[in-house]
């Protein structure tokens, strides 16, 4: 049965973490007893960026709505959307 080469990962990545990132990484998991760090960290990666593209990036029905006022100019009403992330600052862990 011939292996799919989309599937096969021929691309690296390389990202830096500072000594209290990697300490907090290694104790996670020693305790939950993760031994392939690379399939762990590919795998939360594409778990938050597929949450988030289904948190935000779903179809709406009502995005933009055009109205005509009374006196017969065009008035943009834009439905109001709520983002959990908008307000919240995100600080750098360390």
């Amino acid at each position: 049965m011939p292996k799919d080469n989309d599937l096969k990962r021929k691309h690296k990545l390389c990202i830096k973490l500072n000594k209290k990132e990697l300490d907090l990484l290694n104790k996670f998991c020693k305790k939950y007893n993760i031994t392939n760090k690379s399939q762990f960290i590919r795998q939360t990666l594409m778990k938050s960026i597929f949450d988030k593209m289904v948190e935000q990036d779903y179809p709406t029905l009502f995005n933009n709505l055009e109205t005509t006022s009374d006196n017969g100019s065009n008035t943009e009403d834009t439905a109001i959307t709520t983002n959990k992330d908008t307000d919240i600052e995100h600080p750098r862990l360390f």
